[in-house]
């Protein structure tokens, strides 16, 4: 029992406190017309954009020092200083953003129709069953083997990408050319040293119940978007809940990615980054703020962080829905933010050639 605390518990307490910093972290992306209005779905969307922000940034500093062959300390100092650095900053647009305190949830329920306030508690209901099965089990394969093993490697030997996943030799070149451009074991590596715990436990059960509960948040967002009333934003997310559970045909479906194996990077990019992506697309073509436009060009980073599934799929729906949103709403100033939210995607396609040969 104490054993279990040691390694499981006390590390997911210890990573739920590290998120309150991630929330001050999104508040420096957020603009004073958002805080007009302090209710749920502003705060959702500020601790989804300090995840957004701190995985861009990993991205940002990681692939250059793995190609640089510095070695792992050296980059979680630099990553350390720059999230305290994002925080204080964070905490200091927190206490000037002019809130108007409108966050009563006890008040939005009772406000809901008898039977949609039974639906959104049937959804709450099979989402933390979905969350408690995360922190309970846990499922591994092949490509799951390989990232723990070069987060492991990160974390004891402090080499980055430049042991053999297989044998754990220094072979001194880089072992898996896409796991360079798409460093998602530096983040686990990353995580594990903060909680002070394994690669494994980082992963498999302190991680994939949070990226499950932000999986959820950003179709909260997206419904938000889709709907004006909460009865079809309650129903949208009891039937994402539902349809995760029963959509299982085969180990690539959205659900899979989901349920099974959030914690890998692709199922990360396909059950947090394309909705958030989506609602990002949805909230330009309605508002065009140009925070949003920002949060498109750091989803995009963080999406190559992931997986080389995020680099391509975030570049496709950055070119398309991108496109789309300045041809058809004529709004030719955000030219370069479209182009500079392609530029990850273009640039790590190529420095992943440039190492393969």
């Amino acid at each position: 029992m104490i054993s279990i605390m040691k390694q499981c518990v006390f590390p997911m307490l210890l990573f739920m406190i590290i998120q309150i910093p991630v929330f001050f972290v999104g508040c420096n992306l957020n603009n004073k017309s958002e805080w007009q209005e302090w209710n749920s779905q502003t705060v959702l969307k500020t601790y989804i954009c300090g995840q957004v922000v701190l995985w861009a940034f990993l991205q940002l500093i990681a692939v250059p020092m793995i190609l640089c062959r510095v070695r792992f300390q050296p980059l979680f100092v630099v990553f350390l200083i720059a999230a305290v650095l994002l925080f204080v900053l964070g905490c200091w647009r927190f206490r000037h953003f002019p809130k108007s305190r409108n966050m009563s949830i006890r008040k939005w329920f009772f406000s809901l129709s008898p039977v949609i306030r039974i639906v959104f508690l049937a959804a709450l209901a099979l989402i933390l069953f979905q969350v408690l099965t995360y922190f309970l089990g846990q499922h591994i394969d092949q490509d799951d083997a390989r990232w723990l093993a070069e987060a492991n490697d990160a974390l004891v030997y402090g080499d980055l990408m430049t042991r053999s996943a297989s044998t754990g030799e220094l072979i001194g070149t880089f072992d898996t050319a896409r796991d360079v451009t798409s460093p998602w074991p530096v983040f686990y590596a990353v995580m594990a040293k903060m909680i002070h715990s394994d690669t494994a436990v980082a992963a498999h059960t302190v991680y994939a119940p949070v990226a499950l509960l932000l999986s959820y948040g950003t179709y909260w967002l997206l419904a938000s978007e889709l709907f004006e009333s909460a009865d079809g934003r309650v129903t949208f997310l009891f039937s994402v809940a539902l349809i995760n559970l029963f959509f299982a045909g085969t180990t690539y479906t959205q659900a899979v990615f989901t349920l099974v194996r959030i914690w890998q990077g692709k199922a990360s990019v396909a059950g947090i980054i394309i909705p958030f992506l989506i609602y990002l697309f949805i909230s330009i073509n309605k508002r065009n703020n140009k925070s949003d436009w920002i949060l498109v060009i750091l989803t995009s980073f963080a999406a190559c962080l992931m997986s080389g599934m995020g680099i391509s799929l975030g570049g496709i729906i950055c070119l398309i829905f991108g496109g789309y949103s300045i041809i058809a709403y004529r709004i030719w100033n955000r030219i370069p933010f479209w182009l500079l939210s392609l530029a990850p995607a273009i640039g790590y396609f190529s420095v992943f050639f440039c190492i393969r040969g």
